[in-house]
């Protein structure tokens, strides 16, 4: 995501969090937790961005998390078979 879907200003990125974890800004070790549990699950590369709209008058902030095509198209292709269901009810995540 690249533009804001508000108001369609360039978003900024505020801070970085990936796998392995380095604390660096506050804030970040929030993000990092929130994507851990999101994504790495399923895959030890990820990088999650705080990004937000410089806009003063459009408040739009957003966590995104960047995974690798192939990890998108092995947990896509695993969940089309089922095979994350269990471990998803078992988690309370369904």
């Amino acid at each position: 995501m690249r533009w804001c879907p508000k108001c369609d200003t360039p978003l900024r990125i505020r801070m970085t969090a990936g796998s392995p974890y380095e604390e660096d800004k506050a804030g970040a070790k929030t993000m990092y937790k929130m994507a851990a549990g999101t994504v790495g699950w399923y895959c030890e590369d990820w990088t999650a961005r705080s990004r937000y709209c410089p806009n003063k008058a459009c408040d739009y902030e957003v966590w995104t998390v960047e995974v690798s095509i192939d990890d998108l198209l092995e947990v896509i292709k695993g969940a089309r078979a089922g095979h994350f269901d269990e471990d998803l009810k078992r988690e309370g995540d369904l």
